[in-house]
């Protein structure tokens, strides 16, 4: 019995071809994206704290914070899943939890006298969308 192959160039792209397709279809669907790293910065003190972005510079007091709430996306662990909402008496900010500094922001935050340590502990085991209030004082400026 005669088994005739053809040219072997053929095969080789086919197989080529069909690798790579393998591949790209196992990348894109299986191995989550990485988190992309983030501009901001985060610095906390005892007086307060200072958020940086490219061009951007917001200082708050402790003192003059108002409301912190936590947003919760649901988005998992490989994409923005917490947002630190904070108003305070010259606007609101929103820092996202991946920023540099977070650890540190959310120490003095712990630290806070009107801090919700259950609100917080509920919001960081949300797996869904949600937002929580973490520390409200006096009078609320968003309301």
């Amino acid at each position: 019995m005669t088994v005739i192959w053809g040219d072997t160039t053929d095969w080789l792209m086919a197989l080529g071809l069909m690798a790579f397709a393998l591949y790209a279809g196992i990348k894109s669907s299986w191995i989550p994206p990485r988190p992309k790293p983030y501009s901001v910065v985060v610095t906390a003190d005892d007086q307060g704290f200072t958020a940086f972005e490219v061009m951007t510079c917001v200082s708050v007091r402790w003192a003059d914070i108002a409301r912190v709430t936590l947003i919760a996306t649901g988005r998992g662990p490989w994409r923005d899943g917490f947002f630190y909402h904070v108003s305070h008496a010259g606007g609101d900010v929103t820092l996202p939890a991946h920023a540099i500094g977070t650890p540190a922001f959310v120490e003095s935050l712990r630290r806070h006298r009107d801090f919700d340590s259950d609100a917080f502990e509920q919001a960081i085991r949300s797996a869904s969308t949600d937002t929580f209030v973490v520390i409200v004082r006096g009078e609320d400026v968003t309301a």
